[in-house]
């Protein structure tokens, strides 16, 4: 991956989820820019409002990262994790599509597969079948997709961060077992120091349609190694006690800042939100 060091001014990095409808709303048109001027714009429906949004969205989490400067944080990066079952209640969702309805067009009563990798992945009966095992076996799994980093700041940093961060809460934090995903061929070496691997029965080709090679990868939280372990176990602490994850350029074992941020109770994603800002 190329580097492009922009974070000079940047005091530290924040992997949170969103917090209200407007930093929602706010990803999604980061995702949209991000795919619509890149190779995978394929993936991503044209549409007047520049704002990616599809049915696989009811069945995520979605997180930022935000650069901190000055005390003030800006949307840098994206990521959705798509779970094998319907999430919570999806209130910032709801409110975006209150607020846009015309984007209900792109969301469907139900998704076409367990997870958006099967639309495109010829061998979706291997997949089901994985998926069928992970449940008989009583554990869950998980895709991470989506991932979206603004070029101006693109950088290894940001993007370990992103994954590490995302495997830290869901391994951690909800206690989930495996994962999917689906990656540039080209791009495995980042994932295999994680264990997370080609999926046996899938070979490596354009499946995607990108005109490059495809790698669908499968992981489990057993298979990391300790020193992972570790790190990612303080990783889940600090995201259960603050509800965010920092990086500090120059402090890698670091993960909170010392002032303390106030928490959204959970009960908060209930209420009214804003109106959207387009």
């Amino acid at each position: 991956m190329k580097q492009i060091d922009n974070h000079k001014k940047t005091e530290h990095f924040v992997f949170r989820e969103p917090e209200n409808s407007q930093e929602l709303l706010d990803l999604f048109k980061l995702r949209y820019k991000v795919y619509r001027s890149s190779r995978l714009a394929l993936f991503i429906k044209e549409n007047k409002y520049e704002i990616d949004i599809d049915q696989y969205d009811f069945h995520a989490r979605h997180f930022g990262m935000y650069s901190v400067e000055s005390g003030k944080e800006t949307a840098i990066g994206y990521l959705r994790v798509v779970e094998d079952l319907v999430v919570t209640k999806q209130t910032y969702l709801n409110a975006v599509l209150k607020q846009i309805p015309q984007l209900s067009q792109n969301i469907d009563d139900k998704p076409s597969y367990d997870f958006p990798l099967m639309d495109y992945v010829p061998e979706t009966e291997l997949i089901k079948e994985k998926i069928n095992q992970v449940h008989r076996n009583h554990e869950r799994v998980v895709e991470a997709c989506r991932m979206a980093i603004d070029p101006a700041v693109r950088s290894l940093r940001v993007a370990k961060h992103i994954f590490e961060a995302s495997m830290a809460i869901y391994w951690f934090h909800y206690e989930f077992h495996h994962m999917f995903a689906c990656i540039d061929t080209s791009k495995k070496g980042f994932y295999a120091r994680y264990v997370v691997c080609p999926f046996a029965g899938i070979p490596e080709s354009d499946f995607t349609g990108m005109g490059v090679s495809s790698s669908c990868l499968f992981g489990s939280k057993a298979s990391l190694s300790e020193k992972f372990c570790s790190r990612f176990e303080k990783m889940a602490d600090t995201y259960k006690a603050t509800g965010r994850i920092c990086c500090f350029p120059s402090e890698p074992n670091r993960f909170a800042e010392t002032k303390p941020f106030k928490l959204i109770p959970t009960w908060s994603r209930f209420l009214e939100q804003p109106k959207i800002s387009l």
